[in-house]
């Protein structure tokens, strides 16, 4: 692979699987990306990280969700990993950004100017100004030539979905429907065979949002029906903050499990 030519003033680094700050966890999945173009904190990438995916128009309660998702989950040191799509992973992002934590947003193309969507650039700037980082798999300015509607960009945006799950070691599912790409990363954590998929806690507000906004649940319920989520036998609760620390237990208890050892 030719490597591209110095971009001047600009503090983009071009990895590949040879490269010091390549993340590892890549080289184990189907199909890995042959390099990565990224900004700024590259450490990251070799972090615990936490996908936390979902559709672009969650209800409120979804939007909570994935912001308290984020909040605790960056507090507790986690790198949340999202794909800087309307709703769910905007959420995410700006729930780690919150208590100061760090977050990955995972794009099809790294120049600021071709973000999609548009209305999240100022969301990238303040990643990158909290020692976050952009990651693609595609050259600055690549996605320019295509439409936001093209079959080429949908496709990217799948593709892209197996890097979100390959950098984590779990991946969470807050809210999608039967056609949501969600169920694309759902799909790759499942074949990439290295992380969990695990469900979002509700916080007991989940059960009436359900009810209102079937729409947005229906996607996470056919995975459920498909045995996609990993539910640990001793994950159980009987009120909001059991459920948080039975939660957060896992994760813990997951991380120091040989498989998954740093």
């Amino acid at each position: 692979m030719a490597v591209p030519s110095p971009i001047p003033n600009q503090p983009y680094k071009w990895l590949t699987p040879q490269s010091a700050s390549w993340p590892h966890s890549l080289n184990a999945i189907p199909n890995p990306p042959q390099a990565l173009w990224c900004i700024w904190n590259t450490s990251l990438l070799n972090s615990w990280g936490i996908a936390i995916v979902g559709t672009r128009t969650p209800s409120e309660v979804g939007k909570q969700t994935a912001r308290s998702i984020a909040q605790v989950l960056a507090s507790e040191g986690y790198t949340i990993t999202a794909g800087l799509c309307k709703g769910i992973d905007t959420e995410a992002h700006e729930g780690a950004l919150t208590v100061g934590g760090k977050t990955i947003a995972v794009l099809v193309d790294i120049q600021i100017g071709s973000i999609y969507p548009r209305e999240n650039r100022g969301l990238a700037r303040r990643i990158l100004d909290n020692g976050g980082l952009l990651i693609a798999e595609h050259a600055l300015g690549e996605s320019q030539t295509w439409s936001y509607e093209s079959k080429r960009f949908g496709r990217e945006l799948v593709a892209r979905d197996r890097i979100q799950s390959g950098l984590s070691f779990c991946t969470i599912p807050v809210q999608a429907g039967v056609k949501s790409g969600t169920l694309h990363t759902i799909r790759s954590t499942r074949e990439q065979g290295h992380g969990r998929i695990v469900r979002a806690p509700s916080l007991f507000t989940a059960r009436e949002d359900v009810q209102l906004h079937p729409e947005c649940y229906a996607g996470i319920h056919q995975a459920v029906r498909q045995g996609e989520f990993f539910s640990p036998a001793d994950m159980t609760y009987q009120d909001a903050e059991g459920e948080w620390q039975s939660f957060l237990e896992f994760l813990r208890d997951y991380r120091l499990m040989p498989a998954h050892a740093e």
